[in-house]
């Protein structure tokens, strides 16, 4: 992408914590990274919903901001909305997934009369967000869809866990400890993502984070960097 201008990539990148109450083991993280560049870097890229999170608090208008991989931006107050808006400050990002509506519409077409246990831990943030929003669409839906919340505190279901459905899926927590949960679940469990497509589960459906990666580049930084847009007038990608 930078072939023929002026800029020559370099990434540096430190793992955070994505579990809520981490802000001061992040603020480790984050102030070790950006000690590895001689000036401040052009992007500050963060990965999942709590390091964006915790970036925005501590680095917004400071250092420009791509967030990818965030569930909900606006209820995790990154922006206000998912348009254009020359008052949210230096900040561009992508949407993690597809809208919670095609989840359970496909679901419901690919296994039909099953009810499903939506598998979440109360320390991710994103999980939270996600159940919220499936429980508000599912009581909507005609026929109703049947979606049970199952809370963990470790990558297993219990035994009684497993008769409260047919089917399981999740979101952050699940496809973190994916192979965890199939190897020890009687049921079947559905993937969330393109790189869970070899962890047996029963079917994938999802994104791809490798094209998030390549939507943000493309989409974010070309325009910022090169073409010279304002973060704040290129919408949010979903």
């Amino acid at each position: 992408m930078f072939k023929d201008t002026e800029f020559i990539a370099h990434f540096e990148h430190s793992v955070g914590y994505a579990e809520k109450g981490k802000d001061q083991e992040n603020e480790i993280v984050f102030r070790s990274l950006l000690k590895r560049f001689s000036d401040k870097p052009d992007y500050l890229v963060t990965i999942g919903t709590q390091v964006s999170e915790f970036a925005v608090r501590s680095y917004l208008n400071d250092i420009p901001i791509i967030f990818i991989g965030v569930t909900d931006p606006v209820k995790s107050s990154l922006v206000e909305h998912l348009g254009s808006d020359p008052n949210r400050g230096n900040i561009g990002g992508v949407v993690y997934g597809v809208p919670a509506q095609m989840y359970l519409d496909f679901y419901a077409d690919a296994l039909p009369g099953k009810t499903f246990g939506f598998i979440y831990n109360p320390k991710y943030q994103q999980d939270i967000i996600f159940k919220d929003q499936l429980l508000e669409l599912a009581s909507k839906m005609s026929p109703p869809f049947a979606v049970v919340p199952i809370e963990v505190d470790h990558p297993e279901l219990s035994a009684a866990q497993q008769k409260m459905a047919d089917v399981f899926f999740g979101k952050y927590y699940v496809a973190s400890h994916l192979q965890e949960f199939t190897s020890t679940s009687s049921k079947p469990i559905v993937g969330f993502n393109t790189r869970n497509i070899n962890d047996d589960e029963i079917l994938v459906f999802g994104c791809d984070d490798v094209e998030l990666g390549k939507m943000a580049a493309r989409q974010i930084v070309f325009p910022n960097l090169i073409q010279h847009k304002a973060l704040s007038d290129l919408p949010i990608l979903v």
